[in-house]
């Protein structure tokens, strides 16, 4: 495994899973635009959500595969070839 290659993806899907704060912000929001009554921004603020979050989670899985391709399959190849003694 390249520490680099290694260290760029887990930063990746780290940034990645960071933005879940926009969620954790537009909920607060959406809480108190319910508690004030003001359906306008109720309407806003779950139209928001609504297009954020499959792009969120979209950004998430592809982040997810990269990093689970770089760390654990190539940790798995590396444990394998070297327990039967072959180089890649």
């Amino acid at each position: 495994m390249n520490y680099n290659e290694t260290w760029k993806v887990m930063n990746d899907l780290e940034d990645s899973f960071n933005k879940i704060s926009t969620v954790d912000f537009l909920s607060e929001k959406l809480n108190d635009a319910v508690n004030s009554g003001n359906q306008q921004d109720v309407v806003d603020i779950s139209h928001a959500l609504l297009a954020f979050l499959p792009v969120y989670q979209k950004d998430f899985d592809e982040k997810f595969q990269i990093a689970w391709k770089k760390t654990v399959v190539e940790l798995h190849k590396e444990t394998f070839f070297n327990k039967i003694g072959l180089t890649e």
